[in-house]
């Protein structure tokens, strides 16, 4: 039996994950609640895009051979997800979600970044961001847990890359909507003090939270 014939991506954004899915799979469904997302999807020719909430779809049961959540399930009714999960997935297929949050450089600029970005922003997560900023310890799928290895994101970014990154944490806005730009500029002050040359390349880490469940037989 052919386990990687068709696969579901849940909340795909603009479709990163899907993309790589579609180089295992044969066909994969990406779906995403916002159409502004879907509209600047990237464009893959076994990738199928459509507006859909993950709790509540228009596939077919048991079309699926895996369902996979790329930093997005916190976002989602549990309860309801699950729900559509169990229908549309096949039996022995497999549901696995993942996501990141903080990243470490080295110790100097890790101290910083813990002291003026991370506390300073503690109050302006949304509270289901919880769920990934505690490494996916208390999300239960409800399947069989399948033990996975361990994972982690790895890129050389210069100093503009790693703070147009910062400004895509989902805190950003409301924060600087608070303390307007000179707040941001503050958040900013110690990374770029202990940077060096905003040309410089420096290694960053993200560590990978993994869990994957296998639907029975």
């Amino acid at each position: 039996m052919n386990h990687t014939e068709i696969a579901w991506d849940c909340g795909s954004g603009n479709g990163q994950a899907a993309v790589n899915l579609a180089e295992i799979f044969n066909k994969v469904f990406a779906t995403d609640a916002s159409a502004k997302q879907i509209e600047h999807a990237i464009i893959h020719k076994n990738v199928s895009y459509s507006v859909q909430p993950s709790e509540n779809t228009n596939f077919h049961d048991s079309s699926f051979d895996c369902v996979t959540v790329a930093q997005a399930i916190h976002w989602f009714d549990l309860k309801k997800f699950y729900n559509e999960v169990n229908r549309v997935l096949k039996p022995g297929g497999l549901l696995c979600v993942w996501g990141y949050t903080w990243f470490k450089i080295s110790d100097d600029i890790d101290e910083i970044v813990e002291k003026t970005l991370i506390t300073s922003l503690k109050d302006y997560w949304a509270p289901q961001t919880k769920l990934l900023q505690d490494g996916f310890k208390d999300l239960v799928l409800p399947y069989k847990q399948i033990v996975v290895p361990s994972f982690e994101i790895v890129v050389h970014w210069d100093l503009t890359q790693i703070i147009s990154y910062l400004h895509s944490w989902s805190p950003m806005k409301s924060y600087g909507e608070k303390h307007g730009e000179k707040g941001m500029d503050l958040l900013f002050e110690g990374l770029i003090r202990v940077w060096g040359s905003k040309d410089k390349k420096r290694k960053i880490s993200m560590p990978i939270y993994m869990k994957a469940s296998k639907r029975d037989v």
